[in-house]
């Protein structure tokens, strides 16, 4: 492409002190050929979009995003579809459809928008982007083609060498770790994630929304020329469209930017749920049906996923995931052996009524480790992320475990220590999926 970084203004903020604004990867960092900027258009009403949006009807490749209002009412269409991303090489457009005249599908979607999602040539890229388009299909009555999950094509740039099943893999890798492998920057994921999508947005939710959808365009190109550089030259992946569809278990919680994942899976430690973003996303539905088998959620689609909308996953489990046979802490053995010994002993009688052996689903080893780690060993989150992996796991997934493993088996805690817990899971997981604990505790102020 030719809009890129220029090479003085990658390494300062490769310099920068971590964390600062100069730091992250953003899209006003790239020039053009003459040191132009990217154009961005905010489109707020309908005659704005339809003039925008044949721009990109003749690109082959585009970088797609959609955003939401938190807590949106299940039926409104510009709440749980307020936000429509495109970018190309030179420009991004934000189709802020909540802000236009009407209440419809049809007339809150420009036709011209509408041709460019239906487009078979027209690839739309993105990180679980599956999701994101059942959501305009639920919502605008949208059946895009053309779809392109970027994780697919991380996996198979990735594991081509070493290890061919990884590389055909539909795990998940969040965007945000994407970036930052392939583009060299860090992510920057803050409270604007949290915005209220369907009011109008301010620089910041303008420069966070477009950055998302401009990085993905920019992955893909990173990712293309980095496959093809490979000997021999493996088959770029597939589109999604003909992914097998699985029924949703769960009716879908509309809530803000981060999306669902497809595949959390891991072969050494199955686990049920991590951190992501953007990303962002385990798919948070019940305490129970987290604890399904990874590799039953395998072979889950992302509508599926979708309907149960987890926060982005900035840290999942991946190649750099170290195995317990090197982790041997005595706290970490201590509380494998725990775990291993508790399943083996707690197996539910399969004439209880509320946790017959034929529909209960237990918690893993790994999520009872954390707790044991957590609950009986006293450890803190971010001591017990150290013991787990090296580097170590994210807290807000160590807290994740022990969640899991509290509502999976009824277990013992502190209040005090879980409000601590509660208060490192993402807002808008903690205020749905463990809403009924926080309201057991009286809310975490306590």
């Amino acid at each position: 492409m030719s809009f890129q970084i220029p090479p003085a203004a990658l390494r300062a903020a490769m310099t920068a002190s971590p964390n600062t604004p100069g730091s992250y990867y953003n899209q006003t960092l790239y020039r053009g050929p003459n040191d132009q900027f990217l154009t961005v258009h905010y489109c707020d009403n309908m005659a704005t979009a339809e003039r925008v949006a044949p721009y990109f009807l003749q690109e082959k490749v585009i970088g797609f995003d959609i955003e939401w209002r938190p807590w949106a009412a299940i039926k409104s269409i510009k709440d749980n579809a307020s936000l429509i991303q495109l970018a190309s090489e030179d420009r991004i457009a934000l189709f802020h459809i909540a802000l236009f005249s009407g209440t419809t599908a049809e007339e809150l979607i420009p036709p011209t928008l509408r041709a460019i999602i239906e487009s078979p040539d027209i690839l739309k890229v993105g990180v679980a982007i599956k999701g994101d388009f059942s959501r305009l299909e639920k919502y605008l009555g949208i059946k895009a083609r053309g779809v392109f999950e970027l994780s697919r094509l991380h996996n198979l740039v990735e594991y081509s060498d070493s290890d061919p099943r990884k590389a055909g893999s539909k795990k998940l890798s969040s965007l945000a770790k994407q970036v930052h492998q392939h583009l060299q920057l860090p992510l920057y994921k803050g409270e604007v994630r949290e915005s209220d999508w369907s009011k109008r947005l301010d620089r910041d939710q303008i420069a966070y929304a477009a950055t998302d959808a401009y990085a993905s365009l920019r992955i893909f190109d990173a990712l293309e020329a980095k496959r093809k550089r490979l000997r021999p030259v493996p088959p770029r992946p597939e589109v999604c469209d003909y992914d097998e569809v699985t029924k949703p278990r769960t009716a879908p919680c509309a809530k803000s930017g981060p999306k669902a994942v497809e595949e959390p899976v891991q072969e050494e430690e199955p686990q049920a749920a991590v951190e992501d973003a953007e990303e962002s996303e385990a798919a948070y539905e019940t305490a129970a049906e987290d604890l399904v088998d990874s590799q039953q959620l395998e072979e889950q689609d992302s509508e599926s996923a979708s309907s149960a909308e987890s926060a982005d996953l900035d840290e999942e489990p991946d190649s750099d995931y170290v195995p317990s046979a090197r982790l041997k802490s005595s706290a970490y053995l201590a509380a494998d052996s725990w775990a291993r010994t508790y399943l083996h002993t707690t197996i539910p009688s399969p004439s209880s009524p509320s946790s017959s052996a034929t529909s209960r689903i237990r918690a893993t080893v790994t999520v009872l480790r954390a707790y044991h780690l957590w609950h009986h060993q006293d450890l803190s989150p971010a001591e017990i992320a150290r013991h787990l992996r090296d580097p170590p796991l994210a807290e807000s997934t160590v807290c994740g475990y022990i969640l899991q493993a509290v509502a999976a088996e009824r277990l013992a805690y502190s209040r005090r220590e879980m409000r601590e817990v509660l208060s490192k899971v993402p807002l808008n997981v903690r205020m749905t999926r463990w809403r009924w604990l926080v309201e057991r505790l009286g809310g975490l102020d306590k």
